[in-house]
């Protein structure tokens, strides 16, 4: 996985379009906020989908944000199910917790993108992540986690961190796909 040029090409996708990002990231909050989280999942692979359609040489647009929204239960109890082997395995030790996030981190992609169901989804990513490197994976769950805990104590924080992550997870996705 070429982790370093994913980075750097969502800084440079950023970068490229700085207000629209900072305002999509915005508003992507607000919504998640104002839904209790109930559109958190769509909002995060629509920006996702903004960075992938500035990489193709378009410009993009709030409205990507909503690409996905006809999917937001599905995401939701996926997210659910995510979130929960998360905390239990977090409870019952760290590393559990970590191995489930990694192994994951790409079922909102593969939901969305290949409209597989909840299992078909886990197991689609369960098994990209491993044939990948599952470390490398831990890695990346422990950095993005780590960003966006930091990113999220200040509001300007916020605003970068959180595209800038929605980002790059969709670039590692599409090298992922493409493999």
């Amino acid at each position: 996985m070429l982790l370093q040029r994913h980075a750097g090409r969502a800084f440079v996708i950023f970068f490229k379009y700085p207000w629209i990002f900072i305002l999509s990231s915005l508003a992507a909050l607000a919504l998640s906020c104002a839904t209790l989280g109930i559109l958190a999942p769509v909002m995060w692979l629509g920006m996702g989908d903004m960075f992938l359609k500035a990489d193709r040489g378009e410009k993009p647009s709030a409205e990507d944000l909503f690409n996905h929204l006809n999917k937001t239960l599905m995401l939701d109890i996926l997210g659910i199910v995510i979130g929960l082997s998360i905390i239990i395995g977090g409870i019952l030790l760290l590393i559990p917790g970590l191995i489930v996030a990694a192994l994951w981190i790409y079922a909102p992609y593969y939901m969305a993108g290949r409209e597989t169901g909840i299992i078909e989804s886990l197991k689609l990513s369960s098994t990209a992540a491993n044939k990948n490197g599952i470390f490398a994976h831990i890695t990346i769950a422990v950095t993005l986690g780590l960003i966006l805990s930091l990113g999220f104590n200040t509001v300007i924080g916020a605003l970068a961190a959180y595209p800038l992550c929605a980002g790059f997870t969709a670039f590692l996705f599409e090298e992922i796909k493409a493999s």
